[in-house]
This record gives structure tokens, sequence and C-alpha cells, in this order.
């Protein structure tokens, strides 16, 4: 296979760059083809770094939602297949068809709704999902699509969210009566957080009407202690099970083994470890990892896997051990999402440049000190895992409009070309005309990059008014610029604008050769036709 030259390579990067920032042709040209002057083909890794900065950039539309309104029914497809898959879930589809549903729509979907604002929306904490379930829930109220189902699902997702949940005033609350399953989930709902008081309560009440004490009842008692009294606390839950011929399975030996991470007593989950270990399968150790990084204890992870020898995770839990880290990172706990991440997920298995990257994405999202991000930019180059991320994610921020960050960023590129800063002075432009390109262009002196005779044509004087060159050039002299390095590209734009005459007399002022003959030659000729026609 015959592979492609670096002419065409150059040539390819054009094409798409031309695709991306939907510029005019001769501004690609300009974007690519200067590495190109005097038929000297320079390093094609400028040209990569280009690319990859301005393609996260887009069209410059700044279009900053995950979600982009389209049909509401393939909306709800989408969200139907997202949770039964466990994907991710993005809180602007949910939004989206809350707020264009209409009755019908609510009374078929209003269920999956609430469903979907549990853990798959990995980018929120567990209280913004809740307060979205909660605005689902009255909505739907206030239709008057409320049954039993619809308390027991808010109930479900409350207990993904580790919400609190008080069980007199939610009865009191139920504009119907409640189930046997909604007096489960109650009670599984207050165990879950370790409320050992309202669990008895609900037990109590649960004899009342007679439902039976069967195992699960038991794993959320069981559950609860170990939560609130470690392994003493546990022990005569056991006993209890015994007198009541319920067999402890191995779902029981787990609840003792999260109630535990969550009792936050490490030699005492580590006894529990050894002793239940060949219970806990990949599902649960996940499950675990989730507890230990909520809880600032990930630092026992190591030792976690030396116990249960799991020292990776298959391709058919890929997907949620992903959305895990995801949602560490937005929990704020980085540390642990990457630790975790860079033990089971080798460089080698995943493309060139991708190692990491979607953590280091959503850290930009979450909006975590930018310092933060770049010192694990620095050990993946150290540790040539990835040595491409800073340049990558350096366009994500600026697609995100995190400029903060991107500056931050930018500060730690090494070798700054001075096309790096176009995707500033583009948005410095849309929010501040000139008095932010120049802001930029004061910037980009302090970091001792001088800006070339492209950045200046097309992505400064372009947007600065010229209606006065002379002062313009004033201006961009006080910057820090020399007259040479202003001249030549305020010119070639004037000429291009056909106002040879505004053009011709800078030159005379500045009293200076421009700096390149094409520009030069143009002036000439088009000021000689202008003398000569006005001769005539």
């Amino acid at each position: 296979v015959k592979l492609p030259s670096k002419i065409q390579k150059i040539e390819m990067y054009r094409s798409s760059l031309f695709k991306i920032l939907n510029f005019s042709n001769l501004t690609v040209i300009r974007v690519c083809g200067r590495l190109t002057y005097n038929n000297r083909i320079q390093n094609i890794s400028e040209i990569k770094t280009t690319y990859e900065i301005l393609k996260h950039f887009g069209s410059c539309g700044m279009n900053y939602s995950q979600h982009t309104k389209t049909d509401l029914t393939c909306v709800i497809e989408n969200l139907i297949s997202a949770y039964k898959h466990r994907e991710r879930i993005y809180v602007g589809a949910i939004e989206h068809v809350l707020k264009e549903s209409n009755f019908e729509l609510l009374k078929n979907h209003g269920i999956l709704l609430m469903k979907c604002c549990g853990p798959l929306v990995v980018d929120h904490t567990p209280k913004a999902r809740q307060l979205l379930c909660v605005a689902i829930f009255a909505k739907l109220k206030s239709l008057n699509l409320v049954d039993v189902q619809h308390y027991n699902t808010y109930l479900q997702v409350s207990i993904e969210n580790k919400m609190r949940i008080n069980y007199t005033e939610f009865l009191e609350q139920m504009s119907c009566e409640p189930n046997e399953q909604t007096f489960r989930l109650l009670l599984k709902a207050v165990c879950e957080v370790g409320d050992i008081q309202q669990a008895f309560k609900i037990v109590t009440a649960m004899k009342e009407n007679k439902f039976l004490a069967n195992e699960e009842l038991f794993n959320v008692l069981v559950l609860a202690h170990a939560i609130r009294g470690g392994l003493n606390g546990v022990a005569p839950i056991l006993k209890t099970m015994q007198s009541a011929h319920v067999s402890a399975s191995d779902n029981t030996f787990r609840m003792i083994i999260r109630g535990l991470a969550l009792y936050g007593d490490k030699a005492e989950f580590m006894k529990s470890l050894r002793m239940y270990s060949n219970v806990i399968q990949e599902k649960d150790f996940i499950h675990l990892l989730m507890v230990l990084g909520t809880k600032g204890f990930h630092s026992w992870f190591s030792e976690m896997i030396e116990i249960t020898g799991l020292k990776q995770i298959s391709k058919q839990n890929a997907e949620e051990f992903t959305l895990l880290c995801i949602a560490l990172i937005h929990l704020g706990n980085s540390e642990a999402a990457l630790l975790y991440y860079k033990q089971f997920v080798e460089p080698s298995s995943v493309p060139t440049g991708d190692f990491a990257f979607p953590l280091l994405h959503e850290m930009v999202i979450a909006q975590i000190e930018p310092k933060k991000i770049i010192d694990v930019i620095s050990d993946l180059k150290k540790e040539d895992s990835n040595t491409v991320a800073l340049e990558r994610l350096l366009g994500v921020a600026l697609k995100e409009g995190f400029m903060d960050t991107a500056w931050e960023l930018l500060k730690a590129v090494t070798n700054i070309r001075p096309h790096y800063f176009w995707p500033f002075l583009l948005r410095a432009s849309k929010e501040r005309r000139e008095i932010g390109v120049l802001g930029v262009l004061e910037e980009m002196l302090k970091m001792n990059v001088r800006p070339d005779g492209d950045t200046l044509e097309y992505y400064c004087i372009h947007f600065c008014d010229t209606e006065d060159p002379h002062q313009l050039l004033v201006r961009l002299h006080k910057l820090g610029l020399t007259v040479r390095e202003i001249l030549t590209p305020l010119v070639s734009f004037l000429i291009k604008q056909s106002r040879i005459d505004l053009a011709v007399n800078l030159c005379i002022c500045a009293n200076m050769v421009i700096q390149c003959v094409p520009v030069c030659l143009s002036v000439f000729m088009k000021w000689w036709f202008s003398f000569v026609f006005d001769c005539k």
C-alpha cells in the first residue's frame, strides 16, 4: 500500500480544516499553506497541532449543549435505549422531553423519565439528579397521572441517589394506597443510609400488614447495621436470620462488605473481604470501587485487588467502569478516577492520544482547577501514555467556552505557535471586537509569542476599526508590536478592500519597505492604474 506523501497529508488536513472552520478558501490556505512557504515543507506535526486545536473549536458557532433538539420521539427512543443498556444519559435530553411533552406522552413515559434521573446521569451530583426527578414527579402529579407505581419509582430513584427519606411524611403525602413494594422500598431507602431507627418502624408496619420477612428484608437490615455498627452491629441480625430460618446467602455477604466500606473501618472491611471474597463478582467489585471513591478510601484499592484477584475489567463491564470514573470526577474525586483508570486500562488498548482523554475531558467540563489537569497531563506525558492530550484538551476548553481554563492550558504548551491563538482571537472578536482582540494580542506578547502576518491580517486587523489605518497602527504599536510587523498585513488588508490611497499613504507615512513582494507589487499596480485613470 502506497503511503501518502507529506504534501498529500497537508492537503488532507487543509481539506478537513476547510470543512471545520467554514472560512473562505483563502483563509484555509493561509492556515495550512503557509507551512509550505518557499516550497519548504516544515514539520507536519505543526499542522496537526493546528488541526487538533481548531477542530474542537468547530465552526465558531459556540454550541455548547451536549444534546441538540431533535424529534421528540427520537429523543425518547434514545433515552429508552440508554436506560436499557445502562449507557450514559444527559440531563439535556430529559429536560427537553419534560419541556416539550404533552399529557399523552407523560402518561406513557413519565416513569421512564424518572428512572433516567439516577446514576446514569454521571455529570451531575446525586442531589441535582434528585431535584430533576422531583420536578418530573411534580409535573406528573399536577396532571393527575400519579399512581402507586410512580411513587415506587420515585423511591427507587431516591435510593440510587442516596437521598434520605422520611418514612412517615412520605406515606402521609401519598395520594394513593401504598402496596407491599412501597414498604420494601421505604425500608431499603432508610437502610441504604444506615437509618436503623426508621428501619425498625417500617419493619413493625410491615408485620402489622402481614408482609413476609424474607431474605431481602434481612439483607437490607444487615446493610444498615453494618453501616452503623460494623461487624459487631451485623452479628445480632445474622442470629435473628437463623432464628427465622432464613439462610444467609451471597447477597447477604455482599451487603456486609458494602456496609463495612461505608462504615469506614479498613481492618473490618479487609477482614470481611477475605472471609467472603468468593462472592465478589466483577459488577460487585465496580460498585465497591464507587463506594471507596466517594468516601475517599481509594487508597485501599491495591489491597482490595490483592484479596479479590480481580485485575482487569471485561469488555462487558467496560462502559459501567468508564461511567464510574466519570461520576467520581464530577463528585470531586478525580484522583480516585485516575487511579482506577490507570490500573485497568492499558495505553496499548486504546487509540493513540485517547488514553485517559475521556477523563481529562470531564475534568474540564467539571471545571476542576487547571493546575490539577495540567499535572495529570504532565504525568501522562512522562509515562509516554498520552503525549498529545494537552493540545486536544485545549480544543475542548475552547469549544465548551471555559476560557480561563483554556488560557492556563495554553500557557502549559511548549513551543507555542501564533496559530494556537486563533481560536482565542476569534472568540474575543465575537465578544468585544477590537478591545477583545487587542487583549489577546497583549497576552500573546506577554507569553513571548510574536504574531505572524496571517495572525495579524486575518484574526486581528479584520476585527479592528480600520477607518483610520494610521491610528490602528499606533494602537498596535503601543501593545509592543513593531511597525515592520504591522505594516505588511495592514496594507494587505486595505488592498483587498480596494482602499488603495490609504494603503499608499500608510506606506509613505511609515517610510518603510513592505516585507511581501506580492503586496508591494499589488500596491504599485493598483495605485498606478488609479493614477492613469485619474489623469485621463
